[in-house]
């Protein structure tokens, strides 16, 4: 899926922290799935792991929302780890919104609110399945009750390569987590790269 390659292209190339084994739960009706506000950042332990499990490579990178502009008179907020890098996000009633700097079409990055089973176009016209409305996802920075977005099998790689990307955001506070399952032709599925929450700041 193209979207998800651009975003996952970037985090490879680029505080409050909970250590409570409940999980954080959002406020009653969090207002967006995402805070944009100028100055939020997100710690994330990055991982790249063999096909035995093994892990090959493992880093942290700390991204901030880095400042805002108007595209097409609508408000976009730059995201990246020191300068903007050209990718943006919005979000709108019906989810956080991506886009990338000269390209036309924005897209719908994680819709919210959802219910299970919802589905969604992103802007590749890639259908996104919104698996569960509060999976309780466990990452070194807490636990946290998520939305969980799969991105189905998608094909790379001259064809013989598959790709299929889960995202867990909670409300209110962001991307929880970020992995990347690989197919590599008629060999079996397995975890090949993965983002997961150490530390976060936000307003408010």
């Amino acid at each position: 899926m193209k979207a998800s390659r651009y975003f996952f292209a970037l985090l490879l190339v680029l505080s409050a922290c909970s250590d409570d084994e409940n999980p954080v739960n959002p406020p009653e009706i969090a207002s967006v799935i995402s805070p944009l506000d100028i100055g939020n950042k997100w710690v994330y332990q990055r991982s790249n792991y063999e096909a035995d499990g093994s892990v090959l490579i493992r880093d942290t990178i700390t991204v901030f929302i880095l400042g805002d502009t108007l595209i097409d008179n609508e408000q976009w907020f730059a995201w990246g780890v020191s300068e903007p890098a050209g990718e943006f996000f919005t979000n709108k009633t019906d989810g956080l919104w991506y886009r990338q700097k000269n390209v036309s079409t924005p897209g719908l990055a994680a819709k919210y609110p959802a219910e299970d089973g919802d589905t969604f176009t992103e802007r590749h016209g890639d259908t996104v399945h919104v698996v569960s409305t509060n999976r309780i996802v466990t990452v070194p920075g807490g636990t946290f009750s998520c939305y969980e977005y799969m991105q189905p099998p998608s094909l790379s790689g001259g064809l013989t390569v598959r790709f299929r990307y889960l995202h867990e955001y909670c409300p209110g506070v962001g991307l929880i987590r970020m992995e990347q399952f690989i197919t590599p032709g008629s060999d079996p599925e397995y975890l090949r790269y993965s983002l997961e929450l150490l530390s976060y700041s936000i307003a408010g």
